[in-house]
């Protein structure tokens, strides 16, 4: 059933190493972050450790961490067109209003009836 895939696929997402950042009753937003690569970790290191005690190194993790992060939705009911997970780098807004419909116009830009 819907509701046991969808407590699957959290789950496996969960022991995969990524956290739940929001649950709402249609969905779970999940983060998956990093600190970094280790060899530009290493990089910084050996052309500002002497000058700059660390702290660049310290600036790209946390950019990393806040910035660079990947996110994934998990639906309570599947999406048209494809399965319950949709993968985004930016958090979904919590509400779209917007229908995708257009009011019909002429070339002056007046709305047509």
């Amino acid at each position: 059933m819907a509701t046991d895939s969808y407590r699957r696929e959290v789950t496996d997402l969960v022991e995969a190493g990524w956290r739940i950042e929001e649950e709402t009753a249609d969905r779970v937003t999940l983060v998956k972050r990093a600190y970094g690569d280790p060899g530009i970790h290493i990089l910084i290191a050996v052309f500002t450790i002497w000058w700059a005690i660390g702290v660049p190194n310290l600036l790209y993790g946390a950019y990393k961490y806040l910035a660079d992060s990947d996110r994934t939705i998990v639906w309570k009911r599947p999406q048209p067109g494809g399965s319950g997970t949709v993968e985004t780098s930016e958090p979904a807004p919590d509400s779209a209003s917007w229908s995708g419909e257009l009011e019909p116009t002429d070339t002056a830009g007046e709305d047509v009836e």
